[in-house]
């Protein structure tokens, strides 16, 4: 049996962080270990709970979720964070896999 993918949920918005978590607990294979709601926070909580996998939000008050993604990557070339935005345009989407992101959703 593997082990579960650990996530860490980085989204500024309440519902949709709480979307993400209800939509994600359902599946066996995925713990939602830590979530936060600025880019500060997403590397603070990135540094004490290291999860496999960061879903990031672009759009965060403080440091941007490319600023973020850029800090926490700097702290671990191999954290894997994949970001997400409803409004993204296509230089943050190009400078957040500059900074490391693995990859992009966008909605």
């Amino acid at each position: 049996m593997t082990s579960p993918l650990t996530l860490l949920i980085v989204d500024d918005h309440f519902v949709v962080r709480s979307g993400l978590v209800a939509a994600l607990e359902i599946e066996d294979d995925i713990d939602i270990i830590g979530e936060a709601k600025r880019g500060d926070q997403a590397l603070e909580a990135y540094q004490r709970l290291r999860p496999s996998v960061v879903l990031m939000d672009l759009q965060l008050p403080g440091l941007s979720g490319v600023q973020a993604t850029a800090a926490i990557c700097a702290h671990d070339p191999e954290a894997r964070i994949l970001v997400f935005s409803t409004f993204s345009h296509e230089d943050e989407i190009l400078s957040a896999l500059n900074a490391g992101a693995a990859g992009m959703c966008k909605n």
